[in-house]
């Protein structure tokens, strides 16, 4: 994402931020998910072919960045998985105006959480 800003007196300021990666932090005991940003191609999960029994898999590993769950949250403390998602995004920012300019890089973390219940787990048998 780009941003350009013309100021007063000629300065025009240019920003450019590009998020590097996301760890997903799944709050249930399992290691954290570190997936990749937008340098690499990211994999959506697709409903229609994935999880329908009457279609052959896609074979692509669905989400890119999933995980499976493989207990409920009863254990956890408050009965819930605390997930935490955290993305480091990268800006570049110029200022240029007449006679100078300057720029320079800054890392900008940013992070969200929030509480999921899992009550129960279904399993699905689907053919190979």
């Amino acid at each position: 994402m780009t941003r350009v800003v013309p100021g007063p007196g000629g300065v025009v300021v240019t920003a450019t931020a590009v998020n590097s990666s996301v760890t997903i932090n799944w709050g249930d005991g399992s290691l954290p998910t570190i997936c990749p940003g937008a340098l690499l191609p990211f994999t959506p999960y697709n409903d229609l072919i994935d999880a329908s029994p009457l279609t052959p898999p896609s074979g692509l590993p669905s989400p890119t960045c999933g995980h499976h769950i493989e207990k409920t949250s009863i254990t956890q403390p408050g009965g819930v998985n605390n997930v935490s998602a955290s993305s480091a995004w990268i800006v570049n920012w110029t200022a240029v105006w007449p006679g100078g300019g300057a720029g320079g890089v800054v890392p900008v973390p940013l992070t969200s959480n929030y509480q999921q219940r899992i009550g129960e787990l279904q399993v699905l048998v689907t053919p190979n």
